[in-house]
């Protein structure tokens, strides 16, 4: 048998489960969840009970709690997977915890892996930190662990993104460790774009870490073009999405946001010019795999009978 309860504003709030007892020839109890929500219908917590038949009472089993921004947006994630009788409390399992700017970007995503028995706090495990401008383009991506033994926040990696006043992207930077002795993040790759009048990349800068500077030295540039084979006089203003490569940096695969509807001749070239690497990509195909090469700052060359695109490929 399941019964159904529901608060004033005509939520669920309650939904318990019983059993038929043949020797008693009656209900019994099984199992059961209440439900607490806000006046916007959004719960925020979902308790599941189970029956004691021994002391006839029910006992706290697990628990869901949540909670919300003023645009419904998560802002609390949490699960508690045992309920500790003897300090009358709940021991958690997982939390999440998300926070945004006045736009509705997120800026905060972090993540508690467990529950300290002894102190009943949250045991915090990695957080992720977004700067996002005026226009809602991301301008900074960091990542975090926590370190227990020193309890402080440890960087893993960041990357730092600019924009023109078109929204196009001018110039990222990645930094693959936090140097903890200097309190500062070492860069590996720094990048500047420059764009035509369609918005798409005409020319970049490429800079290297300098290990001994602590800071970008200029490594090498490149022109990017697009042309119309017939006609190479003109630019052919390709939708941005034919030319957008994912992940890149990447350890291995890269792909084409948008698949050629044609084969096309793939070429790598490292940024001294030579060619290490070449082959066809089928019609409709849309994954190049350079998982073969070693690390390291590449320039990809596609071409086929409507157009030609170069762009910079990151090895990690």
């Amino acid at each position: 048998k399941y019964e159904y309860g529901y608060d004033v504003m005509g939520f669920l709030s309650l939904y318990v489960a019983s059993y038929w007892n043949s020797d008693g020839s009656q209900w019994v109890y099984s199992w059961k969840y209440e439900y607490v929500n806000n006046s916007m219908g959004e719960e925020l917590s979902d308790t599941y009970l189970t029956w004691d038949s021994e002391t006839a009472a029910w006992r706290n089993a697990s628990m869901y709690e949540y909670s919300y921004n003023a645009n419904g947006d998560y802002t609390l994630n949490s699960y508690f997977s045992a309920w500790d009788a003897d300090s009358n409390v709940w021991l958690g399992d997982y939390k999440y915890v998300y926070e945004y700017d006045v736009n509705g970007n997120r800026t905060l995503y972090q993540y508690f892996a467990g529950w300290d028995y002894y102190t009943y706090e949250w045991i915090p495990e990695f957080k992720y930190n977004y700067v996002w401008d005026d226009n809602n383009k991301r301008t900074l991506y960091e990542s975090y662990d926590w370190k227990p033994e020193s309890k402080l926040w440890e960087g893993q990696f960041r990357y730092e993104f600019a924009y023109d006043e078109k929204g196009n992207l001018v110039m990222e930077s990645y930094y693959p460790e936090y140097n903890l002795n200097y309190s500062a993040w070492v860069g590996s790759t720094k990048f500047e774009f420059r764009h035509d009048e369609y918005g798409n990349r005409d020319f970049m800068l490429g800079y290297e870490w300098d290990d001994w500077k602590n800071e970008f030295k200029f490594s090498f540039n490149i022109f990017y073009y697009l042309t119309d084979i017939g006609n190479p006089a003109l630019i052919n203003p390709l939708p941005k999405e034919v030319l957008e490569i994912y992940p890149n940096p990447s350890d291995g695969i890269f792909n084409l946001k948008k698949q050629f509807e044609e084969s096309t001749a793939v070429q790598i070239f490292t940024a001294d010019g030579r060619m290490v690497y070449q082959c066809e990509l089928p019609a409709f195909s849309n994954r190049v795999d350079l998982g073969h090469l070693k690390k390291g700052v590449y320039i990809m060359r596609l071409s086929n009978n409507n157009c030609r695109y170069s762009t910079i490929l990151i090895l990690r």
